[in-house]
């Protein structure tokens, strides 16, 4: 039987996608620091890496975002809310 962690870990696995050419930089480099990212603390990351970079981000939009990153779009909520946290 699958762990919770398990699971989590196939759920992060299946929302990347191969990003596009990155417009943005800082797209870029969160690609690449997540790829270097344990599982366990990929949504971390995630959201301490969008808060580190919100200010390059005020003339993005989700769509942008999460196919620079190369995750689906449903993760373009979660952008949407940490910048407005920002």
């Amino acid at each position: 039987m699958a762990t919770k962690q398990d699971t989590l870990f196939r759920t992060f696995a299946m929302l990347r996608t191969i990003p596009k050419e990155p417009r943005y930089k800082a797209t870029s480099t969160i690609h690449a620091a997540l790829n270097d990212t344990p599982h366990n603390q990929y949504a971390s990351d995630l959201h301490l890496k969008m808060i580190k970079y919100a200010h390059e981000f005020k003339n993005i939009t989700d769509k942008e975002f999460c196919e620079g990153v190369g995750l689906l779009s449903s993760f373009g909520t979660k952008f949407i809310k940490i910048c407005n946290l920002t």
